[in-house]
């Protein structure tokens, strides 16, 4: 008998995870991690407000007098350079370097600003813990400044812009667009590095989307910083809390079992495709889903690991998760690559913060990262789409759906479900489904297997010879 259970135990083992539909951890298909990243990836708004006092600008006659050196230099060697070409390459290095030709005049200008930070986050437990980079939520004062002078002060920029050529008209036919915004850019350097900043006050936001099928507007929650690190090259990541209950999450995973090669996926809000000018504001609560691979493992300057990737990613995703092929977390879309000469993004060098870096600030926040009961309906209705089970995954979408109202996602995966049972493809199947049909089965086989090793193990019953009888029937000897 101990071989049969052993038998029908192995038996048991091995067609269980069949009936029951397989282990937690398996692999999903691309359309199915990005269906169940959607409803746990959010937009993070940070807005400033603050007084911002700059100084008028003026031009060096120190650096002047250095360029009318060179030049007449230059010109003493016989080189021939005419008033045109001196105007353009002055104006170029000026763009190029504005902190040596201009310094603080006597004039104050001043202005209460305003401007918004952007990045991407996603929910890691039903109560409303939210993991981000840090950078997005606090960025040091040189990173403010930049901000403001390039975002809230337009107006001052072509201001300075216009008194430049008012004063210098002979050159303005001379600078091409090009040229123009590189001198708007060197203007802005300028403003923020000789900026003070007073009354600084700062609101931090998740975005969700929110409303009926097809009209849905940006719904702001109000967020508060739990624990943060240092943006890179520190351990860039920060935890944030919003008010909640059972909303959508996502896992936090093993990063350690990446390799280069293995598959992932970034999904958040790029800005340049969340606010293109010719999409409509509906469109921005809708996340941009990329792939790729871990192109290298490498280390940051700190000592901690950090995955490059190809999987495009650029402003605005910094903060989103990186997902492994079994819809778990693995990192944060944190750092891309700049072109040291143009300042151009290069594309397919970007980076990644694991999730065990990020597991640090987790547990400072005293965050315990778990599934909602909306996202396991939601996987389970996801599991049964795959299936073609529409009508089984239409009902548990409607009970996620009374969790967490009126998400994007999820009002669309609702009508396409209802679309694909108006068409007739759905295959639910009641009581003979495929999965419950395999269950039946699998019981059968196992019970087959049981009762026919017994059979074999019974001994067969055959009378006893008369000899066998009279032995049996002996009474025992005793010892000698």
């Amino acid at each position: 008998m101990k071989r049969i259970s052993q038998f029908a135990a192995i038996a048991a083992i091995t067609l269980f995870p069949v009936a029951c539909g397989g282990p937690k951890q398996v692999k999903l298909t691309e359309s199915q991690i990005a269906d169940l990243a959607k409803p746990a990836t959010v937009l993070i708004q940070v807005d400033y407000s603050a007084r911002a006092t700059m100084p008028t600008a003026e031009v060096s006659q120190t650096k002047m007098a250095e360029v009318q050196t060179q030049i007449q230099n230059a010109l003493a060697s016989g080189q021939q350079i005419s008033r045109e070409q001196l105007m353009i390459a002055l104006l170029e290095d000026m763009a190029a370097k504005p902190l040596e030709y201009f310094v603080p005049g006597t004039g104050i200008r001043e202005q209460d600003v305003s401007v918004s930070a952007l990045g991407s986050g996603f929910v890691i437990s039903p109560d409303g813990a939210i993991i981000t980079n840090a950078h997005v939520v606090k960025p040091d004062d040189a990173e403010l400044k930049e901000g403001i002078a390039t975002q809230a002060l337009t107006k001052f920029l072509q201001e300075d812009i216009d008194e430049f050529f008012r004063v210098t008209p002979e050159i303005a036919n001379m600078v091409s667009s090009d040229l123009l915004e590189r001198l708007k850019k060197a203007d802005a350097t300028f403003l923020a590095y000789y900026m003070r900043l007073s009354d600084v006050e700062s609101h931090m936001y998740a975005v969700f989307g929110h409303g009926d099928e097809g009209v849905n507007t940006p719904t702001k929650v109000e967020a508060q910083l739990k624990a943060a690190g240092d943006r890179i090259p520190g351990k860039d990541v920060a935890v944030l809390k919003i008010a909640g209950h059972d909303l959508p999450t996502l896992p936090i995973g093993d990063d350690s079992g990446l390799t280069t090669g293995s598959r992932l996926y970034v999904i958040g809000f790029p800005a340049a495709a969340t606010f293109h000018p010719m999409l409509s504001e509906a469109s921005e609560v809708e996340p941009t889903f990329t792939t790729g691979i871990v192109s290298a493992k490498k280390h940051s300057k700190e000592g901690f690991s950090v995955f490059q990737t190809d999987a495009a990613m650029t402003h605005g995703n910094s903060g989103g998760p990186t997902i492994d092929e079994t819809g778990s977390v693995i990192g944060l879309a944190t750092f891309g690559t700049a072109d040291p000469e143009t300042g151009a993004e290069i594309p397919g060098m970007n980076f990644v913060v694991p999730t065990s870096v990020a597991r640090e600030f987790i547990t400072a926040a005293n965050v315990s990262p778990s599934e909602s009961k909306f996202t396991s309906l939601y996987r389970e209705a996801v599991i049964e789409e795959s299936q073609e089970h529409f009508k089984n995954a239409l009902a548990k979408v409607e009970e996620a759906d009374k969790l967490s109202p009126g998400l994007p996602s999820v009002q669309a995966k609702l009508t396409q479900l209802r679309k694909a049972i108006a068409d007739g493809k759905d295959r639910s199947g009641g009581l003979f489904s495929p999965v419950i049909l395999i269950s039946v089965i699998a019981a059968i086989v196992i019970i087959a297997i049981i009762i026919a090793l017994s059979n074999k193990a019974k001994p067969s019953a055959q009378p006893a010879s008369p000899s066998q009888q009279i032995e049996a029937n002996k009474p025992p000897e005793l010892d000698k």
